[in-house]
């Protein structure tokens, strides 16, 4: 046995902070150079072979390399909006004009971003070198598109109310990690339609110009189908007016619009902890308008375009790229059929390699399929769309029970996954990326495009939400409190010569109202009983991480109206006034979670737990006791404890 070298606590210290790196993503994996070490295996008992062990970290490192990145505000903007937070007071009544998605976020111009491009390869490249080749002209692209932002953002300066001066506007965040990039990639190579998801909620945000323009750029041209996901919470009213804004934007390119239900409600538990009971389901009419559009769409892709039909050499060559017959009327019911394997694939193959003309070259017409293309004998339906659109619960609502884990988290999905709807159609499902817009982060926050868990900037959100909706009438805070509360006044302690201190402006829009963002965040954390740790003043940052939740995940029920709609008057914003989903003192997994397995249940608790760590650094430096619960067999006992003493565990 070799002597042991001395290792220093400094030498440690530096291996543990690369360890870490290593773990989140900030650092590659390394490789060994002389290939992985062969460990001799143990027996003995309890012991395992190593060989399982390799494995597992093989697979982490894997999932690790899929896990979307995002770049952090600065240290300036989160104090900046949290000062607007608690100063700047909340304009009531709501105008009638919040109703309305701002028009600057409905434009189709390409705002100068773009989504990356796979560089083009050829087959006797290896992988490695198609790899670099990615990685550069997607570290050129980052580089771009952050030169783009930041100049954005300064072009848009956002004025402080009462005061003169300004800060810049909230970043905007899209998806910097070339794995998740390249799930895309793959995805639309594959299929010949593609279904764009969208949250009815504000379908323009996710289908953002850069997207457009890349969909657009795909050779051979795909067909598209823009999917409304969630209209049950947003009405037929609601829907039905995007679902009109939308083919009058898109419809003269032959895009097709059409709205769906994935869930239904099943009943209402009883007792303390009851749970709203969803399961995966779609209506018959609405199954219909999806199985009439997928139609429609392998109709388009079997007539030859209009450069071929123009030309008869062409047109004497020319081929469908998708298989001709689909038995439509199999979508929906049970078959124990396998899928199809392409008729006649070995003589129609000769037939490919004997005719060079079928075959495209780098300078062939961009209208013939590749090869690889043609020999595809499925038709393929790729799913697109950002976090959390409801991809993978459309996928359970087709099949009618639970094919793939949803979650209500964004980013649930790591890559994509292939399933068969019929033995002829193939479905491909992709994980959600943020895609690149000149849109705040407060907006992106509230479609559920982002985790909760990993936004710093809460206060900044619910300033923004309490904007356009009555947050202290959603959340029944006491406006008692509120009204006797003063708004803090800033005092600036600069000093001026004599003439050149600014005035202060005055917005009259909040006279005779006194309730600022955190004001509403601290009254409502006193409601539920959220307070810090000795000093025992109200959480704020735990309310504001609640109150998103409840807004993102749909509990609390919201929608904008397309630009030229006449929405009713109500004074409420984009709150839809109904019933609530669930109780107020309910704090709880969805549905879609439960159905993961028991050890899902906690899933929010470990999110809560994780925000919590991290909003709380900017807050008042408090600490704060985060128990960790264990799942074991004596568990219930534990929060039937505290159950007992309120409002139970989180």
């Amino acid at each position: 046995m070799p002597r042991r070298k001395p290792f220093s606590a400094k030498q440690r210290k530096v291996q543990l902070q690369e360890k870490r790196a290593i773990k989140r993503g900030d650092l590659p994996t390394p490789v060994a150079e002389n290939g992985p070490k062969k460990t001799k295996r143990k027996t003995g008992v309890g012991r395992r072979p190593a060989t399982d062990s390799d494995t597992a970290l093989v697979a982490a490192s894997r999932t690790r390399m899929l896990i979307s990145s995002f770049l952090k505000p600065s240290p300036q903007f989160l104090e900046a909006s949290k000062k607007a937070a608690s100063t700047e007071i909340l304009g009531r009544p709501i105008l009638e004009s919040a109703k309305i998605l701002s028009p600057s976020i409905c434009e189709v111009s390409d705002q100068g971003l773009s989504c990356p491009r796979r560089p083009k390869w050829r087959y006797e490249m290896t992988k490695n070198e198609v790899e670099k080749n990615e990685e550069g002209l997607f570290a050129k692209w980052i580089a771009q598109t952050d030169e783009t932002i930041n100049a954005w953002r300064r072009a848009n300066l956002v004025p402080l109310q009462g005061s003169s001066e300004t800060i810049l506007p909230a970043p905007t965040y899209y998806e910097r990690n070339v794995e998740v990039w390249r799930q895309l990639w793959r995805v639309c190579e594959l299929s010949s339609i593609l279904m764009l998801l969208l949250d009815a909620r504000c379908p323009p945000l996710h289908y953002p110009p850069s997207l457009d323009a890349y969909i657009k750029s795909l050779r051979p041209s795909r067909q598209v189908i823009l999917i409304l996901t969630k209209i049950d919470i947003i009405g037929e009213e609601c829907a039905a007016a995007w679902s009109t804004w939308l083919k009058n934007r898109y419809g003269g390119n032959g895009v097709q619009v059409v709205g769906v239900q994935s869930y239904e409600l099943v009943g209402y538990g009883e007792g303390q902890g009851s749970r709203v009971k969803y399961q995966p389901h779609m209506p018959t009419k609405l199954r219909d308008d999806l199985r009439e559009a997928l139609k429609i769409a392998h109709t388009t892709l079997l007539d030859p375009p209009l450069k071929v039909r123009e030309d008869p050499d062409k047109l004497a060559n020319w081929r469908p790229a998708v298989r001709a017959q689909v038995d439509w009327e199999a979508i929906g019911k049970d078959t124990d059929k396998p899928a199809v394997a392409p008729i006649n694939y070995e003589e129609e193959g000769r037939e490919l390699s004997g005719n060079t003309d079928t075959v495209p070259s780098n300078d062939a017409d961009e209208d013939t399929p590749p090869r690889e293309y043609l020999e595809d004998k499925f038709l393929t339906v790729g799913l697109i769309g950002q976090p959390n659109v409801g991809k993978s619960s459309l996928l359970n609502a087709l099949f009618g029970e639970h094919k793939v884990k949803a979650s209500r988290t964004p980013g649930k999905t790591k890559h994509f996954q292939t399933l068969f709807l019929t033995p002829e159609i193939r479905l491909v499902d992709c994980p959600g990326l943020v895609l690149p817009a000149l849109v705040p982060m407060e907006l992106q926050v509230l479609s559920n495009v982002l985790p909760i868990a990993q936004i710093p900037a809460l206060p900044a959100c619910i300033r923004y939400v309490g904007g356009i909706m009555p947050i202290e009438d959603i959340f029944g805070v006491d406006k008692s409190t509120l009204e006797a509360e003063e708004v803090p006044v800033v005092e600036d302690k600069r000093t001026w010569r004599e003439g050149t201190r600014p005035a202060v402006k005055v917005d009259p829009s909040a006279e005779g109202h006194k309730w600022t963002a955190l004001q509403v965040m601290a009254a409502y954390a006193s409601k539920r009983g959220w307070m810090t740790a000795r000093t025992g003043r109200p959480d704020s940052m735990r309310a504001g991480n609640a109150m998103m939740r409840s807004i993102v995940e749909g509990r609390v029920p919201w929608a904008f109206w397309p630009p030229g709609s006449e929405p009713p008057e109500n004074g409420q914003g984009i709150w839809l006034q109904r019933e609530p989903i669930h109780r107020d003192d309910e704090d709880l997994p969805s549905s879609e979670d439960e159905k993961e397995g028991r050890g899902s249940e906690r899933d929010l608790s470990s999110d809560d737990d994780e925000s919590l760590a991290e909003t709380s650094e900017g807050g008042e430096n408090e600490e704060l006791v985060v128990t960790k619960t264990t799942v074991g067999r004596f568990a219930a006992l534990g929060v039937a404890t505290e159950g007992d003493e309120g409002e139970g565990s989180e």
